[in-house]
């Protein structure tokens, strides 16, 4: 009897609500250590793609007491994932650009879709966040890389100009299309996506289109 083998890809959005409510410890940290440990049990191992947005906000607020804390607990967890042999790859929600801090409480911004960014914030934005792992992560691990990308809520169009950025910095798998989703409200349309089931390398100016020429390849 043969048997087939097929290969499973994990990964896990390591963020707090998309509101800016929340904290570190509740919703990012103790969830990924239930997650790990069970993963070890099992012999399986994750990737992590974690909102580096969300701290790049906080390390501006590190003259807050309680900020910094949720700041310096975001590092331990990337480095506690690290050391217990998980991958960790990079996620933003851009809606964490510009937020305001008032009075306790995160208001963000309501765009939630990078692709929306005019090309400068998004420059700023994934440079700075690729950067910020790197600088995390590479002292203790210096084999360290960021490859893969998680568009926070699928938004990644309008796509020109974006693609070629995460070509730049040395990203090579996003993750995001997904066949004949819609969210009008966000800016995400993948109704035409040419490719249903598998990675392909889309075009630099519409990532719902299939292209021979380099670029990230897109996993479904």
């Amino acid at each position: 009897m043969n048997k087939k083998k097929f290969l499973l890809l994990i990964e896990d959005d390591c963020e707090v609500m998309g509101n800016g409510l929340g904290n570190v410890m509740e919703h990012q940290f103790l969830p990924s250590l239930m997650m790990m440990e069970l993963a070890q049990k099992y012999n399986v191992k994750m990737t992590f793609m974690v909102d580096v947005a969300h701290q790049l906000t906080l390390r501006r607020h590190l003259d807050d007491h309680k900020l910094r804390i949720q700041s310096e607990l975001w590092d331990d967890m990337v480095l506690l994932m690290k050391s217990m042999g998980f991958d960790v790859q990079l996620h933003l929600h851009p809606q964490w650009v510009g937020s305001k801090y008032k009075d306790g409480n995160f208001l963000l911004d309501s765009n939630w879709n990078v692709g929306r960014c005019d090309h400068q914030t998004q420059r700023m934005l994934i440079t700075q966040a690729v950067a910020y792992l790197q600088y995390l992560i590479r002292p203790t691990f210096p084999d360290y890389s960021v490859h893969s990308f998680k568009a926070g809520s699928w938004g990644m169009q309008p796509s020109a100009g974006l693609l070629e950025l995460f070509n730049e910095v040395g990203i090579s798998i996003l993750m995001g299309p997904r066949d004949g989703m819609v969210l009008p409200h966000w800016g995400v349309n993948y109704e035409s996506l040419e490719e249903k089931d598998l990675p392909y390398q889309p075009d630099s100016e519409d990532i719902t289109k299939i292209s021979k020429t380099k670029s990230p390849f897109c996993v479904l």
